[in-house]
């Protein structure tokens, strides 16, 4: 009677350590090694016009990661490594099996670009005021040029013109849309160019909002009388001056 319980452990045991093995073997074999890793763009990003240039960019650093077991793979280290490209604003990573780490990132939106002196490369600028890796003049979307070096090297200048930017009116002539160019002088402050009309409107250093509508005002009648490529000085608190390209 003991032969048939002994041999009822033996083929139970063998099963087991059969199944054991075989799902050992299973888990940690081929099926289940990175053979993919994808990077796909967050459903709440505004725009996703940095996202191919981002993309390359982290499965080239993520290239390691290939051909390692799945479940050896350190989530929080490849958070670190995508979260330290500055372009990216949030990640999530997740392992979906068998053998893939996706990878969703949410970009930073530009809200201008800035142009240097060099002139060959733009630097997207987020709307915390901080400058991002550069990209091509041609890689980019249309937006408003910041112009001049002082933007790259002075963070308060960057916030300055964010500020003035958050605070055009969402419709009239004097808008976000219309606006093709901003610069700063030391002296008169923050300048817009005009894409429409060719005019600059001087915006100085505060009171943007008050600044801005009258100045709009201003500029609306310009365009009704189609008088063009004006100077429109709005720093003053009380009045608007509107002169000729050639005055002082």
């Amino acid at each position: 009677m003991r032969v048939p319980v002994l041999l009822k452990v033996f083929i139970s045991t063998l099963v087991i350590s059969g199944t054991v093995y075989g799902l050992y073997h299973f888990l940690t074999g081929k099926t289940f090694r990175v053979h993919n890793v994808e990077v796909s763009l967050d459903n709440n990003a505004d725009s996703g016009f940095l996202f191919p240039i981002i993309k390359d960019d982290i499965e080239a650093k993520l290239m390691q990661l290939f051909g390692k077991h799945v479940w050896d793979v350190d989530l929080d280290r490849v958070i670190k490594t995508v979260e330290k490209d500055l372009r990216v604003k949030d990640a999530k990573v997740t392992r979906k099996l068998p053998d893939t780490i996706r990878i969703t990132i949410l970009p930073y939106t530009p809200i201008a670009h800035i142009l240097g002196s060099r002139g060959t490369r733009v630097y997207p600028l987020s709307r915390s005021g901080e400058v991002l890796p550069s990209v091509a003049v041609n890689e980019t979307v249309d937006s408003v040029i910041l112009r001049g070096d002082i933007f790259l090297r002075d963070k308060d200048v960057r916030m300055l013109a964010i500020e003035l930017l958050n605070s055009l009116p969402d419709r009239g002539a004097l808008n976000a849309r219309s606006v093709s160019e901003i610069s700063f002088d030391k002296k008169k402050g923050l300048q817009l160019r005009l894409v429409d009309s060719g005019s600059e409107v001087w915006m100085g250093f505060e009171n943007f909002a008050h600044r801005a509508s009258q100045a709009q005002r201003v500029l609306d009648y310009l365009i009704r009388e189609q008088m063009t490529g004006r100077i429109i000085d709005a720093r003053y608190q009380k009045k608007v001056v509107v002169k000729l390209r050639n005055e002082p």
